[in-house]
């Protein structure tokens, strides 16, 4: 839309999927890595991903053997939880590197 805004809204109904099947057939060449992506991009302003539910999660997976979730700032990233944070892993060590580690 052109000054103006867009809902996508489901009412009484079940789920709104985005997929995104690209198996890669029409990429520019061998090395564009894109095909299969999902971009969501603002160019002035925030992106909010936000549930509502009292019991209501926010995951970010990636299922691949090999996959990972990177989250990346020219700035600060602040992880904060009213109830506590837990970092996991189940397989392997948990790294910490910085110019200063406070843990307190």
């Amino acid at each position: 839309t052109r000054e103006s805004s867009l809902t996508l809204q489901v009412i009484d109904g079940k789920e709104l999927n985005i997929i995104n099947q690209s198996t890669g057939s029409k990429r520019s060449g061998p090395n564009d890595p894109t095909p299969g992506n999902i971009n969501i991009t603002s160019e002035y302003n925030d992106v909010n991903v936000t549930v509502k539910s009292d019991t209501g999660t926010i995951y970010l997976e990636s299922q691949g053997d090999n996959g990972h979730i990177v989250l990346k700032s020219k700035g600060q990233i602040d992880i904060e939880g009213e109830k506590g944070v837990n970092i996991v892993s189940s397989a392997a060590n948990v790294n910490v590197r910085g110019t200063q580690i406070h843990l307190n």
